[in-house]
């Protein structure tokens, strides 16, 4: 690695300097001096980094950000000041063995070298550079941060260890340096890692508000796979509920967030010499409180405006031995945290508030799980509400004008299928009857036709899928069904679906759809409540499918609910195929809006 080739560099052409030309008592006054300024320096950088910001962003360097600069400055200040003060006072020397000379100057050359180029890398780490430096990446494995690799021979790790350690006695102050960053490399590298290329890696100290913090338990429900997950051992699941300003907002108006920009921090600052406990959210908390949307430290959300989250930590079960102290975010905006018995006493929220960038009447795209089953990729997730008014061509309804130019397969009499099984006739006010057709496409196809019949007291939900042009038969044949599961576990299976495809080398489309399936549906996929084939007469007829709608009924209740994603089932054991399609880009859920 780069990195690693040009530290070794550095602190191997220092020592050699420092040992061959100053000897041993020089080198040893030169490795105390420069432990001393990166103390100074490490002590006042944050202080100082604001006005330091201010001076750069004057003469167009502001990109650099103020830390950096800051602590390479004080450090490279203090140094110097203190090297001509002993140069100018201590002008003497003591000589000793050419051995011991050699060893000692070594020695001490060693420590001087490791504190000044330590100190030019956590500069450089503190830069607004990427994650992996010259093919340095301290983690890169991001799914379990493990195991941490140094930059080789970890002059970074070393200083920064001194600085910790010296702020725990001799440099210990009204806050301890080891308490408030321990460890932070990891920090710095955190801080590092972006949603997006052109997302900042500072926000406003204002950017950051406290809303809420209170106990979940030991378990949640993971809205990805379904499964139960359980805190570590000694650990419970703590949710703190923060609202972002639009000082935390790229310079296109979107919030961009990580988890590992969220950090949070719990000490004793009346015992100086007791660790620190750090910890990083693991997900977000969805409406309902039982369920996580579980992300790995790189992933996070993006928000569209100023907004609230609910973060979800694994913190220590007794809350008085690791007081909170603050929740943190980019290393730049903090807010207080309630004290432990607050805490413990804090009751959960009458609705989870997790921001919303998605409306009732909007879509919200899906993200697929690998694996999946159906070889769908589903696009949009939309709440049509009552259908009426609303684009039959885009549900695939087809029109009165088009059955009457439908041609069947299979000698089927077209009129006798409508008029006794079909029963494709419009309603009273334009809804559509339940029924299923499958038809070939004449002329100009499908255009407009009547609504779909909303019971009362539900909602119509449309999920709607592309793929590629595929024949039929094997899994697309039975082409399994997405099931659609909100905050608390429950699942609501299809109602129906719109197809279209090709069968022979002409359109074809297939409309289906049963207002009597929407009782049943919330238990899950039931047989005997769903009124289409168990195959999609499409694809098993050799014809292929390049879209797909399907409809589902979810009862309003008192509270909105939010739909979270899907997962697909299939046969009668009903086995997963594939982990949950989770909402993805600037959606977090999908509100079906209450009766209210």
């Amino acid at each position: 690695m780069l990195a690693i080739l040009i530290v070794l560099a550095l602190v191997g052409v220092l020592t050699f300097y420092q040992t061959f030309t100053q000897g041993l008592f020089s080198t040893f006054i030169m490795s105390v001096l420069c432990v001393i300024s990166a103390l100074v320096a490490f002590n006042y950088y944050e202080l100082a980094a604001p006005w330091v910001g201010l001076g750069l962003a004057k003469v167009k360097l502001g990109l650099m950000g103020g830390e950096s600069p800051s602590l390479l400055f004080i450090f490279g200040a203090t140094l110097g000041v203190l090297r001509t003060l002993t140069d100018r006072y201590l002008g003497g020397n003591i000589e000793f063995g050419l051995l011991v000379d050699r060893i000692g100057g070594a020695f001490f050359g060693l420590v001087a070298s490791l504190v000044m180029v330590g100190m030019v890398a956590t500069g450089f780490e503190l830069m607004p550079v990427g994650a992996s430096i010259l093919g340095f990446d301290r983690y890169p494995d991001r799914e379990s941060m493990a195991p941490e690799k140094n930059l080789f021979p970890n002059a970074d790790g070393f200083v920064t260890g001194l600085a910790a350690h010296a702020s725990t006695y001799g440099f210990s102050g009204r806050q301890s340096f080891a308490q408030v960053h321990p460890d932070l490399l990891k920090e710095l590298y955190l801080n590092r890692v972006t949603l997006h290329s052109g997302s900042e890696r500072r926000a406003e100290t204002d950017s950051l508000r406290l809303e809420q913090a209170w106990v979940v338990g030991d378990t949640l429900r993971s809205c990805r796979s379904g499964s139960v997950l359980e805190a570590r051992r000694g650990d419970t699941f703590l949710a703190v509920r923060v609202t972002l300003g639009q000082g935390a907002a790229d310079s296109d108006g979107k919030i961009r967030f990580v988890l590992g920009d969220f950090r949070l921090l719990g000490f004793d600052p009346g015992q100086r010499r007791s660790e620190a406990v750090e910890r990083y959210a693991k997900g977000v908390l969805l409406p309902g409180w039982e369920v996580m949307k579980p992300l790995r430290i790189d992933e996070g959300l993006v928000l569209s405006k100023a907004g609230k989250v609910d973060l979800v930590y694994e913190w220590p079960s007794r809350l008085t031995e690791s007081p909170l102290q603050f929740v943190e975010f980019k290393r730049s905006s903090w807010a207080s945290m309630p004290s432990a018995k607050v805490l413990a006493e804090a009751e959960s929220p009458e609705a989870s508030e997790m921001y919303e960038a998605s409306r009732a009447g909007e879509q919200a795209s899906l993200e697929a799980a690998q694996g999946a089953g159906s070889g769908l990729t589903y696009q949009s997730l939309t709440v049509m509400g009552k259908a009426h008014g609303q684009k039959p061509a885009m549900m695939r309804v087809p029109s009165a004008e088009a059955v009457k130019k439908v041609r069947l397969s299979a000698g089927q009499d077209a009129a006798k299928l409508l008029e006794e099984k079909v029963g494709l006739k419009p309603a009273s006010g334009g809804a559509y009857v339940e029924g299923h057709v499958a038809f070939q496409v004449v002329g100009k196809g499908v255009k407009g036709g009547p609504s779909l019949s909303v019971p009362s007291g539900y909602v119509l939900v449309t999920l709607e899928g592309h793929m590629g042009m595929r024949s039929g038969g094997g899994a697309t044949g039975a082409l399994a069904r997405p099931v659609l599961v909100d905050s608390f576990g429950r699942e609501y299976a299809s109602v129906g679906y719109g197809m279209e495809g090709k069968r022979g080398g002409a359109p074809w489309r297939e409309f289906s759809y049963s207002v009597k399936a929407a009782s049943k549906a919330q238990g899950g996929t039931d047989k005997a409540a769903v009124a289409y084939p168990e195959k999609v007469l499409l694809s098993s007829r050799g014809g292929s499918v390049s879209k797909a709608t399907f409809f589902y009924l979810v009862a309003q209740g008192e509270e909105a609910v939010a739909i979270v994603g899907a997962v697909v089932r299939q046969g009668k054991s009903r086995s997963e195929l594939g982990q949950v399609w989770s909402l993805s880009g600037e959606v977090d859920y999908l509100a079906v809006p209450s009766r209210q």
